[in-house]
């Protein structure tokens, strides 16, 4: 009989994080469809976790709990399969997964962070090939789709903005996430400069000011906790350079005057959405409108119910008032704990929930994965800055 340990179970989290990220390769070249693969990875997560007794009584109840809460917000708010399909999957399935892969990793004694190590390098090269070589990757995706972003830049005659198959705003993100859980992880400091160094064309590339504030303000937290000050000033005169010298500033000026189209865009899909939220039912106030309807088209059409910049604003209409409450009280908690007791995971937390204030990054299923694991190793570890995860 083969034992478990000999599949590598702990890399199931992340190679249902590959297959999400591939998703568009997949749904060409593969008859099977990425969902059908990523259930088949739940169930074997189920059986592993039951062959291995590290499901317990009280996680049979939360489960059957976070069930039971989704099918009475479907009843009294009505609504299609469809979002009652991915809210299962959202607040079920990714938890799930991710959760549970930690527990194997932990009672295989594995650093469970490491595991992600072949997410991000496949993905970083995918950046790589589609920055130098061929932008569409073999035909798969195709340059003109991105005309519609006013930040896309030209080289040669394509409009691009480099990335892996899923999203250059939400790659980026999760890559500057992973830095940061390797460093205050204390782990391999090879190869985390190994991938350091591997991260800054992609991240530069792909252009993406959520990864740029989350990394920046990162980067300040950590020379001021060391009493860096010089190099926090070398840094900051290096920036400001650069900032002028790419025009970036400018950017920045237009936020404030909304003068640039994305920022424009932005703040008019808050304000917009907001008056038509006031002015909805009362069922669909308190119980949302289904897991979907923010941000997610239509099946079969290319609506969107309501569109925010705002993942936060997101929750509200999807959920509703009660659930978008418990949402903002659920992360003030785990803010409140971790920085307690002094946990650095706190201030990744706090930036990735600030950058979702003007971006809807945590709507896709692989960022959501890295915001489960920043709770799970929160959680689970007292000081992360002291501990191997």
């Amino acid at each position: 009989m083969i034992k478990i340990s000999n599949f590598k179970p702990y890399y199931i989290a992340s190679v249902f994080a590959i297959i999400s990220s591939l998703s568009p390769a997949i749904n060409v070249f593969s008859p099977i469809s990425v969902s059908n693969f990523q259930i088949a990875l739940t169930i074997l997560v189920v059986i592993i976790t039951l062959k291995l007794k590290l499901i317990t009584n009280t996680h049979f109840i939360i489960l059957l709990c976070v069930f039971s809460i989704l099918l009475i917000q479907q009843v009294f708010r009505g609504g299609n399969s469809f979002n009652f399909e991915l809210s299962v999957f959202k607040f079920l399935i990714i938890p799930f997964i991710i959760y549970y892969s930690y527990l194997i990793a932990k009672f295989y004694k594995v650093n469970f962070l490491n595991t992600f190590y072949i997410y991000f390098i496949i993905n970083i090269i995918i950046v790589y090939y589609r920055s130098f070589f061929d932008y569409t990757f073999f035909g798969i995706l195709y340059s003109n789709v991105f005309e519609k972003f006013a930040d896309s830049y030209v080289v040669g005659e394509a409009l691009w903005r480099p990335s892996n198959l899923s999203s250059a705003i939400v790659f980026s993100v999760e890559l500057v996430i992973f830095l940061f859980l390797q460093y205050f992880s204390e782990s391999n400091r090879r190869k985390l400069l190994f991938i350091s160094i591997a991260s800054i064309v992609p991240i530069l590339v792909m252009q993406s000011r959520s990864s740029w504030v989350i990394l920046s303000l990162g980067i300040i937290f950590i020379l001021l906790k060391k009493k860096k000050y010089f190099f926090l000033s070398l840094i900051t005169l290096f920036s400001t350079y650069l900032l002028f010298k790419f025009e970036i500033i400018l950017k920045i000026i237009n936020l404030f005057t909304f003068n640039e189209e994305s920022y424009s865009t932005r703040f008019n899909s808050v304000y917009g959405s907001i008056q038509w939220f006031v002015e909805s039912p009362s069922n669909k106030i308190l119980f949302g409108n289904g897991t979907g309807f923010a941000n997610y088209k239509n099946p079969g059409t290319d609506n969107f119910g309501v569109y925010v910049e705002n993942f936060h604003l997101s929750i509200l209409f999807d959920q509703g008032l009660l659930i978008f409450i418990v949402w903002i009280l659920f992360n003030i908690y785990c803010l409140f704990r971790f920085t307690r007791n002094k946990n650095s995971l706190s201030i990744i937390l706090f930036f990735v929930l600030l950058s979702n204030s003007f971006s809807s990054s945590l709507t896709v299923f692989t960022l959501q994965m890295f915001y489960t694991l920043i709770i799970i190793i929160g959680f689970n570890v007292t000081k992360l800055n002291k501990s191997h995860v």
